[in-house]
């Protein structure tokens, strides 16, 4: 029966209410990536209780709310850099990462590159 009615919730289209809250949701994560947010910080904002932003979240969005999070922060600071004016240090600090070695291996995760490799690419690719 739980396997059941887990199916069933996910097979059911979502409430126009919450499609509201989920895209109320995104737009917190993104206005507000470089602060210290937490899972109950976005589900307070949004009027709902933390395991159905998480489970609406990730049906909704296909990924985690952390994980969103983290891609926002990662694009924000690749941004960042490549308009040559941060150093990968001081873009990670503007972003949200306490710790340049985490964005750095989130960065890589995402680009497949390290963010001193595309600082030197885009460096190279200004110039020619």
């Amino acid at each position: 029966a739980e396997r059941l009615s887990r199916g069933e919730s996910f097979a059911k289209p979502l409430r126009a209410d919450d499609i509201a809250m989920l895209e109320s949701a995104r737009h917190y994560l993104t206005s507000h990536y470089p602060e210290d947010i937490t899972l109950a910080d976005v589900a307070d904002h949004v009027g709902t209780n933390q395991q159905k932003l998480k489970r609406l979240f990730k049906t909704f969005f296909g990924a985690s709310v952390s994980k969103s999070l983290r891609k926002i922060r990662v694009e924000n600071g690749r941004n960042l850099l490549r308009t040559g004016r941060f150093s990968v240090g001081e873009a990670s600090n503007a972003v949200g990462y306490a710790n340049q070695s985490h964005f750095a291996v989130r960065f890589k995760e995402e680009y497949g590159i390290s963010p001193k490799a595309f600082i030197k690419a885009e460096s190279f690719d200004s110039k020619a």
